[in-house]
């Protein structure tokens, strides 16, 4: 998924509210992708079932926030 963050953009910001709200993804790798989070249960409790795909949102969200350029681009300060 975080290589896919700089070329469908969109596509990855979008993917939540239209997983949760039923709409139709931006990108096909999205759809399967979503096909892969629902099978997580098959092979987990569903504790941790839920536990990764709530973590999965978190990291997508997390390679939006490095690749936006207001954010990469910022200077590291040390110490003062």
């Amino acid at each position: 998924m975080d290589d896919h963050v700089d070329h469908e953009r969109k596509a990855v910001e979008e993917f939540q509210h239209r997983l949760l709200s039923g709409q139709a993804k931006l990108h096909p790798m999205l759809d399967r992708f979503v096909e892969c989070l629902m099978d997580m249960r098959k092979f987990w409790d569903p504790l941790c079932a839920d536990m990764i795909v709530s973590a999965t949102f978190y990291f997508m969200h997390g390679n939006l926030v490095e690749s936006r350029q207001d954010i990469s681009g910022m200077k590291l300060h040390g110490p003062s």
